[in-house]
């Protein structure tokens, strides 16, 4: 009996250690379940979204984020969104009500040095005619002419906070054009060899190598997402196409990149919704992914609830929808419904 009793023991034991070994395996083997189960989620509510002059924003600290609002006098001012208290900040160095009323401020991008703003300025609903780069404390600002191009830059700060840079030309001779913010160099502009993507896009960010990630997508386009990796300096493409591949049925609504360069966060539509607010507009379903800068190791965020978008047909509105990164890179955020959602993300094995 005694020997029955150190059998069945034993024989448990065993069993014990090779579920513990194989949960170890699968674990291991599976970075992307074990690293999902760890994310947490919070909200910010209560966001004045009519009021921003547009759906962008900037985290500023860990818990403030800012972004261009209209206050009730008809003034523009760049004030937090979240966080307490309220701040306003007048970047420009000038009241925005002295501004012509056909011009406002288009997006809005800390330097890396975290001492400056870069934005755009151009009439409502057309293109951008100049930018400019003002201060936090609002003493003073440095502007310049942008170079003929057809569609909306993307704000994309150099490493150094010395410049900015932007991509001009056509599919057949693209240029990257560097713009000087000391108020006496002019644009320079490097030409990118044997480069051809199509459609023409724009720069997503920059690593801390100095390397310009370039994805290239249409709009609606089903299947993998060239991603090139370019030397935006000495005008050249890194070896090789990325690609990333997306889910089944999936195109990209937007796409936004780490303050470090390392990972792009991807709003992907996956679907129609059926019970959409009105017979006017359009409602979209949507998840948040993540990737490397290359676009490997595509991932999903269960931390999202799934993202409804709403466009109207009528005017052309739309909810904001802009997925941006803490300023340590550890939480993604998104704008929907006046609330603020945050994930944070799981620390990378």
């Amino acid at each position: 009996m005694k020997i029955a009793r150190s059998i069945i023991f034993f024989m448990g034991a065993i069993a014990i250690c090779m579920y513990t070994c194989a949960w170890w395996g699968y674990s291991q083997s599976n970075p992307q379940q074990k690293a999902l189960s760890r994310e947490t989620h919070k909200q910010v509510s209560d966001i004045d979204t009519s009021a921003l002059v547009y759906p962008y924003y900037e985290w500023l600290a860990k818990d403030t984020a800012i972004a261009w609002l209209r206050k009730k006098d008809g003034s523009l001012v760049a004030a937090s969104i979240s966080g307490s208290p309220y701040i306003e900040r007048h970047i420009s160095g000038l009241p925005y009500s002295l501004l012509h009323q056909t011009q406002q401020p288009y997006g809005f991008k800390m330097s890396p040095d975290e001492n400056k703003v870069l934005y755009l300025l151009g009439g409502r609903g057309g293109p951008a005619e100049t930018w400019r780069v003002g201060t936090l404390n609002g003493t003073g600002y440095i502007s310049g002419d942008l170079l003929p191009i057809e569609h909306w830059p993307h704000l994309v700060w150099k490493r150094d906070s010395k410049g900015w840079v932007g991509l001009v030309g056509s599919s057949f001779s693209i240029s990257a054009v560097h713009y000087n913010i000391d108020s006496i160099t002019p644009p320079r502009l490097v030409p990118i060899n044997d480069f051809t993507p199509d459609p023409v896009t724009e720069i997503l960010g920059i690593r801390e190598d100095g390397i310009a990630v370039v994805p290239s997508w249409k709009t609606g386009q089903l299947g993998p997402v060239n991603i090139y990796l370019v030397d935006i300096d000495r005008g050249r493409v890194l070896p090789g196409i990325h690609k990333a591949i997306l889910p089944e049925r999936a195109h990209v609504w937007e796409m936004c990149i780490s303050h470090r360069g390392d990972r792009i966060a991807w709003l992907l539509h996956t679907g129609i919704d059926q019970s959409s607010r009105s017979e006017h507009e359009l409602a979209s379903l949507a998840e948040v992914w993540v990737s490397n800068s290359d676009g490997s190791k595509l991932q999903k965020l269960h931390g999202f609830a799934p993202v409804v978008l709403y466009e109207r047909e009528i005017d052309g509105e739309y909810s904001p929808r802009i997925l941006r990164w803490t300023k340590d890179d550890t939480a993604i955020s998104y704008i929907q419904d006046h609330a603020l959602d945050i994930v944070q993300l799981a620390t990378r094995q």
